[in-house]
């Protein structure tokens, strides 16, 4: 049916592909910094979600963008770009609040 016909579902299947070996070395980050804070592993956590954006299909003119360098290495660079950081009052909420982020 038509409904279920999607001109870009090439691409998307390409771009999450690509994004695996992504993700499988943010989790081999995260766990790898059990002696880091709660709050150092949520600032990585919270600016790779920033910036995960930066691959969608819609921004990159439907082409894949395997960012070959990784997401975590950009991080620092992309930095400029933020007009305002709430980062540490949003990691002071989750932290504090029972129940939502385990200490």
């Amino acid at each position: 049916m038509l409904k279920d016909f999607d001109p870009f579902r090439k691409q998307k299947e390409e771009a999450f592909d690509a994004a695996l070996q992504q993700v499988q070395t943010l989790i081999d980050l995260i766990k790898s910094q059990v002696n880091q804070s709660i709050s150092d592993r949520l600032k990585i956590l919270l600016k790779c979600s920033l910036w995960s954006n930066r691959c969608d299909l819609s921004i990159s003119n439907g082409s894949v963008d395997t960012q070959e360098n990784g997401l975590l290495s950009n991080i620092d660079h992309l930095q400029k770009f933020i007009l305002t950081d709430d980062t540490d009052k949003a990691i002071e909420v989750l932290t504090k609040s029972p129940g939502i982020v385990g200490r």
